[in-house]
């Protein structure tokens, strides 16, 4: 039986394509076609659970955990009354779909021993997780973000907090499946033609999104963009 099988889609909004915006340096912005080496799950010391992926870029690995639920168990937030899947069970269940032809719902997990970094070691240790096999080895295409975003420290009442420092960090911003180079949805739709994917890269292509909201000298800011590729049978 599969750890997500309580994670569905039913009754939730359907997400929207949207072209709205580790311990190698930041990637630009781009896509990518690459492979997933390893997709494990976990949870936080809040309770949200995440999938963590490796991808194989060729010449180097890229990292993204990625969280599936609230620190409840929820797949979805609510807002006028409707049911919205939190971002990053979208992208999760997406890449689920493109690589295995299945939702997240229905993966099953074994458990494994991988090398993990310990913070507190500061060295990588062994570490018993359970893996999306399925998952492994599997070819897609994803559209990474480069953003600028504000450093966090945390107050005298242990909340983190924006400071003026900042720094860059990657997201996935949206799934292909690499030979059709067409969205979940899209492909859900019946499209023949790979629209969005080549207007994400049209738009996003090697530019960094500034979403500091507090910038060096401290003034406040609004978020800016700066220059700097079964279901799929």
């Amino acid at each position: 039986m599969s750890i997500f099988k309580s994670l569905t889609t039913t009754g939730i909004e359907q997400a929207k394509d949207s072209l709205g915006e580790s311990k190698f340096a930041p990637l630009d912005s781009g896509v990518y076609e690459t492979k997933i080496k390893l997709a494990y799950a976990g949870k936080s010391e809040g309770g949200a659970s995440s999938v963590t992926f490796i991808f194989d870029l060729g010449t180097r690995e890229y990292t993204e955990t990625l969280y599936v639920t609230n620190r409840n168990g929820v797949n979805y937030y609510e807002k006028d009354g409707k049911k919205f899947p939190l971002p990053g069970f979208t992208t999760v269940d997406d890449l689920c779909l493109v690589a295995s032809g299945a939702p997240l719902a229905e993966q099953e997990t074994e458990e494994k021993v991988i090398q993990s970094y310990d913070f507190e070691a500061k060295k990588d240790m062994p570490k018993r997780v359970p893996v999306l096999m399925a998952l492994l080895n599997k070819p897609v295409t994803i559209a990474i973000k480069k953003t600028l975003v504000n450093k966090k420290t945390k107050d005298a009442n242990g909340n983190y907090v924006d400071i003026a420092d900042s720094r860059e960090e990657n997201n996935i911003a949206k799934v292909f499946h690499t030979e059709t180079r067409l969205t979940v949805l899209e492909t859900q739709n019946n499209a023949t033609e790979a629209i969005f994917h080549d207007a994400w890269a049209e738009k996003n292509t090697g530019k960094t999104s500034d979403k500091r909201k507090i910038k060096e000298d401290g003034a406040k800011t609004s978020s800016t963009s700066t220059a700097r590729k079964s279901l799929f049978s």
